[in-house]
């Protein structure tokens, strides 16, 4: 009974979920990216000047739904305009 319980706590352990190649930390930029915190910014302006989010996705080479997360500030939220 000691044994299972040992066992069972060995294996919770052994499930947390260890950091990936592809980890990194909020707010900081992989070096796959695709776009700047310049570009989504300049997505976000452009859209409001009356762009359509699928030119702007082939503009910048990125998908349709990833524009669309950048306009409606669900990625790239850590974007500011720099003065």
């Amino acid at each position: 009974m000691l044994t299972m319980t040992l066992t069972k706590t060995a294996g919770m352990v052994d499930k947390k979920r260890a950091p990936t190649k592809t980890s990194f930390k909020p707010g900081s930029i992989p070096g796959t990216a695709v776009l700047t915190a310049q570009n989504a910014l300049d997505i976000r302006q452009l859209h409001a000047a009356g762009f359509p989010l699928n030119q702007l996705a082939k503009v910048y080479g990125v998908s349709y739904q990833h524009v669309w997360c950048i306009v409606k500030n669900r990625k790239w939220r850590n974007a500011v305009r720099q003065v």
